[in-house]
């Protein structure tokens, strides 16, 4: 990793990436852990060999392990959310959020959204095919989505729908290729 130098106020700081106990650091030199996650600054001049946890050599920045960790949990918990339902006959369906929906070719499909969950990131998935008549699509109203996309005959298509809590409003986009 290259050197930055970094000035706060009158005090001026120089990074050197990952700590390395066989090298020498400066007073205010400023060092990362192993993983990255930790930032720790040096507190004595030509400082080598000594261990990060010696608080009387290096001081303890910044520690993102617990964001980063809190980060990784809802990621996860966002991924086991996320169950494939194959519909097979049914043109009109309600989606629940974190739900992948999977439509079979039919000749109109009617769609209807679940009330978002409050206070957190809702999104609904489907997908479906057109046949050689375009399925006639219904999506609820209010549903802006990122460009006029018009079904044809003979595609794939595949949805998402996020709900902006902020401003209350659905913004959707809809891909489609050939099959």
């Amino acid at each position: 990793m290259a050197k930055t130098t970094v000035r706060i106020g009158k005090v001026t700081m120089t990074t050197h990436g990952k700590y390395d106990a066989s090298k020498s650091y400066p007073q205010l030199g400023v060092v990362t852990d192993g993983d990255g996650l930790k930032c720790y600054v040096s507190l004595v001049p030509d400082n080598k060999g000594n261990n990060l946890d010696d608080t009387s050599k290096w001081r303890l920045m910044i520690d993102a392990t617990s964001a980063v960790t809190k980060a990784e949990s809802r990621a996860d918990e966002n991924t086991k959310k996320r169950v494939v339902i194959k519909t097979v006959s049914d043109s009109s369906e309600t989606l629940l959020p974190w739900k992948m929906y999977e439509f079979p070719e039919m000749p109109s499909l009617n769609i209807s959204l679940s009330p978002p969950v409050e206070g957190e990131l809702n999104e609904w998935q489907f997908s479906f095919d057109s046949g050689s008549a375009a399925t006639r699509l219904a999506l609820p109203q209010g549903v802006v989505l990122a460009s006029a996309v018009s079904v044809l005959p003979n595609m794939h298509y595949e949805v998402t729908i996020l709900h902006n809590e902020r401003e209350k409003k659905y913004y959707g986009i809809m891909v489609g290729w050939s099959r």
